[in-house]
């Protein structure tokens, strides 16, 4: 009879496993719209920091502390793309002559990363579809 059981329970857990992941991957994508973002895919650089776009949405991916991190590469003040100054460790807007330190400046947006396997996903705000 324990047999039974347990073969019976090894059977619904392997006939429901398929079902609960496809559950499990359709909330995630109804939660990604929710969120607001959009989320891009990208191979993680071998150096860093280092700008990137994806969908016309420039960001500045970053890793600092052992954990990667992504700043949106638009001026909080004007819109205008940032530029990254290697020599300083930080972004500067040359239209209104903003500077911004990474990790510290809290006026930059910091954009949501999450890791695919090896490959790295940036969640970039979601563009309204018409």
């Amino acid at each position: 009879m324990r047999e039974l059981k347990k073969g019976v329970a090894g059977a619904i857990r392997e006939a429901a496993g398929p079902l609960v992941e496809r559950d499990v991957r359709k909330l995630t994508k109804l939660a990604d719209k929710l969120s607001g973002y959009a989320y891009h895919t990208i191979a993680p650089p071998r150096m860093w920091p280092v700008m990137e776009q994806s969908a016309g949405h420039p960001f500045l991916l970053n890793r600092e502390a052992g954990e990667w991190r992504a700043y949106s590469a638009l001026c909080p003040f004007c819109k205008q793309h940032l530029h990254y100054l290697s020599y300083s460790g930080e972004m500067k807007c040359f239209a209104c002559d903003s500077q911004y330190s990474l990790g510290e400046d809290t006026r930059l947006t910091q954009l949501p990363v999450r890791r695919a396997n090896t490959l790295l996903q940036i969640g970039l705000p979601a563009r309204e579809e018409y």
